[in-house]
C-alpha cells in the first residue's frame, strides 16, 4: 500500500475547490483528518457498530454490503475522489446496516463524527460543502431506485457500465451482479457483448 502524501491531500483539495469550498476553509479541514490505510477484504465498518468517521478515498476500491439470511447485498460502491463511509450510521450515530468492505489495499482519510460536527456548527462553507453532499447521495440513491425498480437487467448494466467502467476490472463480477441485482450468469452474458 502506498503512504498517503501530500498528492491526496491536493487531490482532496481540488475536490473541495470544485465545491466552492475556499482554500482557506479546505486546508483547514484536510488538516483534521488522519491517514488510515486498509488491506484488501478488511472491514472499515462492520455491520452493528457505529460509524464514527467520515472518510475520503485516496486508493483503492470499497463496498458497502447488506447482509440478510447469510446473503449479501452490495448496495454502493466508492473510489478514489469520492467520500466513503456508512452515511446513515454516520449521521444518526445509530448501529451500521452494513460492512464497508475494501474490495482492494485501500488509503483514506478519515475524520471522526465529533470534529465534523465541530465544523459543520463553525464554518458555514463546509455546512454547504455537507449539504451538497447529502442531496448529491439522496439524488443518487432515488436514481438508484428508479433503476432498480423498473430498468430491466440489460439497461441497469448499461447505465452502470456507462458511469463507471473504470471498476469493471477492479471489482469482482459476483459484486456487481449482487450491485445490478442479477445473477453472475447473466452479468457475463452480458459482459461478454462488450467484447
Amino acid at each position: 500500500m502506498s503512504v498517503i502524501n501530500l498528492k491526496s491531500n491536493a487531490n482532496f483539495l481540488e475536490t473541495l475547490l470544485k465545491f466552492g469550498v475556499s482554500e482557506n476553509s479546505a486546508k483547514a479541514f484536510i488538516a483534521a483528518f488522519e491517514p488510515v490505510e486498509f488491506a484488501k477484504k478488511e472491514i472499515i465498518t462492520a455491520q452493528g457498530t457505529v460509524e464514527h468517521y467520515f472518510y475520503f478515498v485516496v486508493e483503492g476500491i470499497q463496498k458497502s454490503v447488506f447482509t440478510k439470511h447469510g446473503k449479501e447485498h452490495v448496495v454502493a460502491f466508492s473510489y478514489p475522489g469520492q467520500t466513503t463511509g456508512v452515511p446513515d450510521s454516520l449521521m444518526n450515530q445509530m448501529p451500521s446496516p452494513v460492512d464497508l468492505v475494501a474490495l482492494t489495499n485501500s488509503s483514506l482519510l478519515k475524520l471522526h463524527y465529533n470534529k465534523l460536527q465541530e465544523f459543520i456548527h463553525t464554518n458555514q462553507e463546509i455546512t454547504k460543502l455537507m449539504m451538497q453532499g447529502y442531496e448529491f447521495l439522496i439524488t443518487g440513491l432515488i436514481q438508484r431506485q428508479y433503476e432498480l425498480q423498473a430498468f430491466n437487467m440489460k439497461e441497469r448494466f448499461e447505465i452502470f457500465y456507462g458511469r463507471s467502467k473504470h471498476l469493471i476490472n477492479h471489482i469482482p463480477r459476483k459484486d456487481i451482479a449482487s450491485y445490478l441485482n442479477m445473477d453472475a450468469t447473466n452479468l457475463s452474458k452480458l459482459m461478454a457483448q462488450l467484447d
